[in-house]
């Protein structure tokens, strides 16, 4: 066997593993769930009812409600997650000691590891109405309390300020190495032609890290389209609805309803909802990437 054969082999046997669990975890859940979708269990059989699961949650009005409710989210949370992300990794390049830029790097990133359970328990005492630490804290400037997780208006925001504080580390690490990476002989040049502070940032670094921007803004859309521990553990999809997201609704259809059929079909539409939201991001970044 030439050393070519043998490259080839090794590459087969590193990539089989990812592809097994990938077969398993991903494609055949994924596959089964578009047939169970139509389908529907009576006396623990299942029976064919084609389009029925389908109609039926498109014409359920907290179908809708929970679409609209769930971009709403993604396109509050992504755009500020990106921004801020973006703003504080810029920010931490500044420092010129690598010790002080990795301590901040870790800081941002520790909420990450921590599970969500843990981080929506303590979060609900936060935001409790009446002896919640925001609350306190508006207090002390005569402000009078506020209902953060009890009212319509303030709910669903409430959860974005919360996945925020908590769900930035990843973007702001992917950015600091790319600004890292970027070449240094364009900010010499830029320097040269008197071009600082936010011109430096607008007109040279922005434009190149729009790869990154991309992937993170792709990756935080997906991971914001499948809300649902904060939901689950603050509101359980209120007050009156104003918090009921799609992952959140494909729960309650299958161990609330049980209606798996329902589930089935509402967790498709999630899919595709997903799939339709990054091609839309990729192509309108593909007009933008600079490098």
């Amino acid at each position: 066997m030439n050393y070519a054969k043998r490259e080839e082999m090794w590459g087969y046997i590193f990539v089989t593993p990812f592809l097994v669990l990938f077969l398993v975890f991903v494609l055949v859940p994924t596959v089964m769930s578009v047939v169970m979708a139509a389908l529907e269990w009576y006396d623990r059989k299942p029976v064919w009812v084609g389009m029925d699961n389908i109609d039926h949650v498109l014409n359920d009005k907290r179908f809708w409600q929970s679409v609209r409710n769930t971009l709403t989210y993604v396109g509050m949370f992504t755009f500020a997650a990106v921004a801020l992300a973006l703003a504080v990794a810029i920010r931490i390049t500044k420092f010129r000691n690598q010790g002080v830029r990795q301590g901040l790097q870790s800081a941002f990133y520790l909420p990450s590891v921590v599970s969500l359970v843990a981080v929506a328990v303590v979060w609900r005492y936060i935001f409790n109405n009446q002896f919640g630490l925001i609350n306190y804290l508006l207090s002390v400037v005569g402000i009078e309390p506020v209902n953060w997780l009890g009212n319509p208006q303030t709910a669903l925001p409430s959860l974005v300020f919360m996945d925020l504080v908590t769900g930035l580390g990843v973007g702001i690490i992917i950015f600091v190495a790319a600004v890292l990476g970027l070449p240094s002989e364009l900010f010499d040049a830029a320097h040269i032609d008197g071009a600082t502070g936010w011109l430096e940032t607008i007109y040279i670094t922005i434009p190149l890290l729009t790869p990154s921007i991309l992937y993170v803004a792709v990756t935080t859309t997906i991971v914001a389209m499948q809300l649902f521990v904060s939901v689950f553990f603050l509101t359980k999809g209120g007050p009156v609805g104003s918090t009921l997201t799609l992952a959140f609704l494909t729960y309650r259809y299958a161990f609330v309803f049980l209606k798996v059929g329902y589930a089935s079909a509402a967790g498709l539409a999630l899919l595709l909802l997903t799939l339709a939201l990054a091609v839309v991001l990729f192509r309108w970044f593909r007009s933008v990437v600079e490098y």
